[in-house]
């Protein structure tokens, strides 16, 4: 067989008599796979994000119940350290996973590899040294969180919660990594086995150990030591994506990791700042009395920050594959969806919290102290006003981020949780006193949501526009639709300066590779789909074949049968595509199966 015989019989016009010009369906940049994708990684983002405020819940129920409002004082002080901890749990959980990404894509293993060494190194090393200064210091750090006659009580939760610091760290970014690996059910497992052990050690310390606070913080953190060991185990024996060796550890990962992590610094960083200006403003305003309403609204706002970060988080990794292949259309698609999503779930929440505010806001106090449930339950309707204009700005924030301008998300992250909420809040409440000041969170939200609006119709379309590529896209869900595409793309590269064997080839592997994955790897009961790309550069041209089926490596299976001798007939189809390629990459992520061709 050779390649003069196959571009002769090769003919992509066999079933063009069939369509009718406009009537074809398949040309998707917003496709039916990205979306199912974008659903599929929003609930996986939001089980992990979830395990944080699930946490916190179950330590303000019981420390409310069993405890009474003192505790929950020492808890609401507290929360400035708590989001200090996560910004820097993020900056290395969401930098190596951004990182990481983009280097499977590229099918560069051992790069990746690097990368999650050089992280579990890093982040091992950062997370011994905040435990020992927290633990050395707690009683410095009380002093400065303003508890006051308190300090005792939250110098202790302080001491018992630095023991869990390296292994929460750790945990998050094990569940990043899994969630390129596709890990479902450990990343469930893991989550489960967080909650399980920390609701237990709270009942534990309640009815038989009675160590008051500081017993719910040592509880939380023998719940992460578990979880990390469960996860530990699995992902340096079992993990088929990555291999964490001390000898791969490469500095300039370092530099990669923090650069793609800066923005989560930011965010968290400027809650840290937020969450101590309003307890002081609370303090000197409102009186100590008004934490407790403002920690109800703060678990609240927690959770609704799981189902907004989900979606969030979700499109900031595939606009980034997205912007990647400068698929401008299917960028839109997904920026479109997201918002449309987001803001039928933030409606539906604010309408339930409203209903149910008042049972909401007695769950997380003792039966004694009932007096401050009218006024969480009327923080709670005031902060529903905040959710649409919250989720719809994240989603914003995360896009923007996702087409290459970090840097404007990590200024406006300090710009509006920190100077515009700072001045609304600070405005609002001595006008209008306690609504006024969860007001403000709306305020701040509406401005996020126009500016970041203006920028993505105003600015981002530039960013898409590269002289150097062109790049087409396709959706293919059967037989007939596979031809036609074949068909279209040659015609496409003829019009933009491809050579004819170039164009032919490129047709001829659509039509081969997509007719062994439909007639191989297509489910009835599952919705498959083929996502087909061609990228024309200036020194190259590159196909890129996705698929939601069963995970099947052509490159690794050509490779067993050069060494089969009963094979020597079969993958008639691998066997033309591998020599008359440049190159075949193929990766696996997200549960996707990747197919980088060049001609």
């Amino acid at each position: 067989m050779t390649k003069t015989w196959l571009l002769k019989t090769f003919r992509p016009a066999g079933l063009r008599n069939r369509f009718k010009s406009g009537s074809m369906s398949s040309h998707k940049s917003n496709n039916q796979i990205l979306n199912n994708l974008f659903f599929q990684l929003c609930a996986i983002n939001i089980l992990i994000n979830m395990i944080q405020p699930l946490n916190q819940l179950i330590d303000t129920i019981i420390t409310g119940k069993s405890l009474g409002a003192e505790a929950l004082q020492v808890y609401a002080l507290f929360l400035p350290v708590n989001s200090f901890l996560l910004a820097v749990s993020c900056v290395l959980s969401k930098g190596v996973q951004i990182t990481a990404s983009h280097q499977v894509g590229k099918g560069d293993f051992s790069k990746s590899n690097e990368t999650v060494s050089t992280a579990f190194v890093l982040g091992t090393m950062a997370a011994i040294g905040l435990s020992v200064i927290c633990f050395i210091f707690s009683t410095q750090f009380a002093h400065m969180l303003g508890a006051g006659s308190l300090s005792p009580e939250l110098s202790g939760y302080l001491r018992a919660y630095s023991i869990g610091i390296m292994p929460a760290i750790m945990l998050d970014t094990m569940m990043c990594l899994m969630q390129i690996e596709g890990r479902k059910k450990l990343v469930v497992a893991g989550s489960v086995c967080v909650l399980i052990i920390n609701a237990l050690g709270d009942l534990a310390n309640v009815f038989f150990f009675h160590k008051g606070v500081m017993g719910m913080a040592l509880a939380t953190s023998l719940a992460n030591i578990a979880a990390c060991l469960l996860l530990g185990v699995f992902f340096i024996f079992k993990s088929k994506l990555f291999k964490v060796n001390i000898k791969n550890t490469n500095i300039i990962c370092v530099r990669h990791i923090l650069k793609n992590g800066l923005p989560s610094l930011a965010y968290y960083g400027s809650l840290v700042i937020r969450a101590s200006f309003l307890n002081i403003l609370i303090l000197n305003t409102l009186g100590k009395e008004a934490l407790v309403p403002m920690l109800v609204f703060t678990n609240y706002a927690l959770f609704a920050d799981v189902l907004i970060g989900g979606h969030g988080d979700s499109v900031l990794v595939l606009t980034g594959i997205l912007f990647g292949e400068k698929d401008k259309k299917g960028s839109a698609s997904l920026l479109r969806i997201s918002i449309i999503s987001g803001t039928v779930l933030m409606l539906i929440i604010g309408i339930l919290t409203v209903y149910f505010s008042r049972p909401l806001a007695e769950l997380m106090l003792n039966k004694n102290e009932l007096n401050f449930a009218s006024s969480s339950a009327r923080a709670l309707i005031i902060a529903t006003l905040y959710l649409i204009p919250d989720i719809i700005s994240c989603i914003e924030k995360k896009y923007i981020q996702g087409i290459g301008n970090g840097t404007y998300t990590t200024l406006t992250n300090f710009v509006y949780n920190v100077v515009v909420m700072g001045l609304m809040a600070f405005a609002l409440t001595h006008f209008f006193g306690f609504d006024g000041l969860f007001v403000s969170f709306t305020g701040c939200y509406l401005v996020a949501a126009i500016f970041n609006s203006i920028y993505i119709i105003f600015f981002s379309s530039s960013r898409f526009e590269d002289g150097q590529q062109k790049m087409i896209s396709y959706t293919i869900n059967d037989l007939p639709e596979c031809i036609h595409v074949s068909e279209e793309i040659h015609k496409y590269c003829l019009e933009n300066g491809i050579d004819l064997k170039k164009s032919y080839l490129l047709g001829l592997f659509i039509e081969e590779v997509g007719k062994n994955i439909i007639t191989h790897g297509f489910n009835k009961k599952h919705n498959n789909s083929i996502i087909v790309k061609v990228l024309i550069s200036k020194d190259r041209i590159t196909l890129c074949i996705k698929d939601n089926c069963v995970l099947f490596n052509p490159v690794h299976y050509y490779d067993t049968m050069k060494t089969d001798p009963d094979n020597i007939a079969g993958g008639i189809g691998i066997k033309m595509l591998m020599k008359l390629s440049k190159n075949v990459t193929y990766t696996t992520s997200f549960k996707l199966n990747n197919l980088l061709i060049e001609v």
